[in-house]
């Protein structure tokens, strides 16, 4: 269950460089 936290964190950040 933790991987999961861990790509849901990731696809959360990936907007994130795409905006910059």
């Amino acid at each position: 269950m933790k991987h999961g936290s861990t790509v849901l964190l990731t696809l959360d950040l990936t907007p994130m460089w795409f905006g910059q």
